[in-house]
């Protein structure tokens, strides 16, 4: 009877670490499937263009196309390198957790009460400022967390947000200039197709052509929606998570915001390079007011500083009045 109780146990084990590891082994397969499929997108999408478009219009005995078609390719592959160069660092880099940007595992001591708080979820014992949030995924928290993003399989945040928005900005172009290629390509056949070998065309080229066509501009809508998003978020200084509780940073004007994240250099703006700037850890969070909520302040518009319910800034230059937030605020 003892041994088959032991038998049970021992087996009981055996199936629960088989599982375990099954599980495992799942989930870090499907967090890279997005990952690969992206890959696949830009090869494939940089093999069609490349060898269906640019390709055909080098090959015009008319002069002028030749050289739009040379210089077109030419920018294309740069922008492909630059587009895979950000992604490369996307996926590997840290996006701003906490402890590879070597924030205090405790409060200052200089704080105000307001950034006495800590992660619940990743480390009840470590102090997480106002900014920081817990991604579930990446099971960390994260410094100005804007979302975590499927196609990367990481977080965007305050070390890579750059990268990201780069990232975007080379899709949007290479689709663009996909897209001309296209349409000019189309435009000289529908003249003459005289300045073209033709030789080698097939269905498959009309195929191609026209999953070009489709990709270029999916794909370049997308980035562009997700530029505006983004620079939206740089102008309000704010990010994806904060905008969904209605939050937001220091108002510091576009230029200033600007460069917290893509650095003081102009000339590295256009290179997909991490910027190493300090992170401030006790930047405030404020909240828009309501307009019931704005009624005491207009009997008492001398005063820059008015306490109700919290802390009100009041902005003269927008005409806006602002709540700051108080460590009773808890986000993860």
């Amino acid at each position: 009877m003892e041994n088959w109780k032991y038998c049970y146990i021992k087996l009981s084990e055996t199936i629960y670490k088989v599982h375990t590891d099954i599980v495992i082994i799942t989930k870090f397969i499907l967090r890279r499937l997005p990952v690969i499929f992206t890959f696949f997108l830009i090869i494939t999408g940089d093999y069609i263009t490349t060898n269906y478009v640019h390709n055909i219009l080098i090959s015009t005995k008319q002069p002028t196309i030749r050289y739009i078609g040379i210089v077109s390719m030419l920018s294309y592959q740069i922008c492909v390198t630059l587009l895979i160069a950000s992604y490369l660092q996307l996926i590997n880099l840290d996006p701003g957790s906490l402890q590879v940007l070597s924030c205090p595992k405790k409060k200052p001591s200089d704080a105000d009460m307001k950034y006495d708080r800590t992660c619940t979820k990743c480390n009840p014992q470590r102090w997480k400022p106002l900014r920081a949030h817990h991604c579930s995924t990446c099971e960390t928290c994260i410094f100005k967390m804007d979302h975590h993003c499927i196609w990367i399989n990481n977080c965007i945040g305050f070390s890579n947000q750059k990268l990201f928005i780069l990232f975007l900005i080379y899709i949007l172009i290479c689709c663009i200039i996909s897209l001309l290629s296209v349409l000019l390509l189309l435009y000289t056949l529908s003249i003459t197709s005289s300045v073209f070998d033709l030789r080698d065309w097939t269905y498959i080229n009309n195929i191609f052509i026209l999953f070009n066509i489709i990709y270029s501009i999916i794909f370049g809508t997308a980035a562009f929606v997700f530029l505006l998003d983004q620079f939206e978020a740089i102008k309000s200084n704010t990010s994806l998570v904060e905008t969904y509780q209605s939050v937001y940073g220091e108002l510091q004007g576009f230029a200033r915001q600007f460069t917290n994240i893509f650095g003081n250099n102009i000339l590295l703006w256009i290179l997909p390079i991490q910027v190493n700037n300090k992170p401030n850890f006790l930047e405030n969070l404020y909240v828009e007011l309501s307009r019931e909520e704005m009624k005491p302040l207009k009997t008492n518009k001398s005063k820059d500083w008015v306490v109700l319910d919290g802390i009100i800034e009041v902005n003269s230059d927008k005409n806006k009045y602002n709540k700051q937030f108080t460590g009773l605020y808890n986000t993860n």
